[in-house]
This record gives C-alpha cells, sequence and structure tokens, in this order.
C-alpha cells in the first residue's frame, strides 16, 4: 500500500510543471526524503519475499542503500553547484561537471553490478530481478523529481 500511495505523490509531482529555475522545489525536496526514508519498506514490499529471505537480505540491502545514498548526495551537490553556475558556465566548469555526472553514473552501475552478486547469495534470481526493477522504478522518480527543476545551461 505505502508504494501505490508513493507513486501516487510522486506522479502527482512529476506532473506539477517547472518551478523556479533557480531553486529545487519544496516538492521534490519532498519526494526525494519520503523515497529515501521509506526506500526499504517499499522495496521489501513489492518484492514479496518470506521472512527467512528478508533476513537474509537486509543487511546487504541495507549496505547497499547506504552507498546509494551517498551517490545521490554526490548528484545533489553537483546539481546544485550547476543551479549556481549554469547562466555563467565556462568551458572548464562544464567539463568537471561533465566528468563527475559521468562518474557517479559508472558509481551506480558499479554498485548495482557489484551487489548483483551480494543480492544473489540472499535471493533466488526472479526476485534480484525483481528488486532491481523496484530500484530502477525508485531511483527514476527520484532522478526525475530531482532534474525538472534544473534548467538548461546557458
Amino acid at each position: 500500500m505505502k508504494h501505490v500511495a508513493i507513486a501516487f505523490v510522486a506522479a502527482a509531482l512529476l506532473a506539477a510543471g517547472p518551478v523556479a529555475a533557480q531553486v529545487v522545489s519544496d516538492e521534490t525536496i519532498l519526494t526525494h526524503d519520503v523515497i529515501k526514508t521509506e526506500r526499504k519498506a517499499l522495496a521489501m514490499e513489492a518484492l514479496e519475499i518470506t521472512p527467512q529471505q528478508l533476513s537474509a537480505l537486509s543487511p546487504v540491502y541495507d549496505a547497499y542503500l547506504a552507498e546509494v545514498n551517498a551517490l545521490d548526495a554526490r548528484l545533489v551537490d553537483l546539481l546544485k553547484r550547476f543551479i549556481a553556475s549554469y547562466r555563467s558556465l565556462d568551458d572548464g566548469t562544464a567539463e568537471q561537471m561533465i566528468d563527475e555526472m559521468l562518474a557517479i553514473q559508472q558509481a551506480q552501475l558499479d554498485l548495482k553490478k557489484h551487489y548483483n552478486r551480494r543480492f544473489h547469495d540472499a535471493l533466488p534470481a526472479n526476485k534480484v530481478v525483481r528488486l532491481l526493477q523496484i530500484e530502477n522504478k525508485l531511483g527514476a522518480i527520484i532522478l526525475a523529481q530531482l532534474v525538472k527543476d534544473i534548467p538548461l545551461a546557458k
């Protein structure tokens, strides 16, 4: 039930339209915080696993989420720096931001590959694929919320 409520809130916020380009909206922050706070509960509910599987997965998933949150913090920091400078972005700074964005995206992929093996130690393959689907959906909601407020570079 929680995942339906969060999906509804996220969909409503995604349809809300752009806000002032220089500010990340309150709705964006709220959606990001709600999903971050409820991410494990949403994923575990949607995963439909046994108590034994939950017990085996929980410490692995907690470690995974800690690393996901660290990467999300890097991304939010990059977006804040971009918002602060997008009107007067010089080529050197733009190149640094491109490199950092690509490094974050690569780190996200590397993280999924690393934890894929660990998730398989706790769950059968059909549940791992379901978990990765859930993670991709939650990540897409978060990313869509974050970037909707970001202006294009000048």
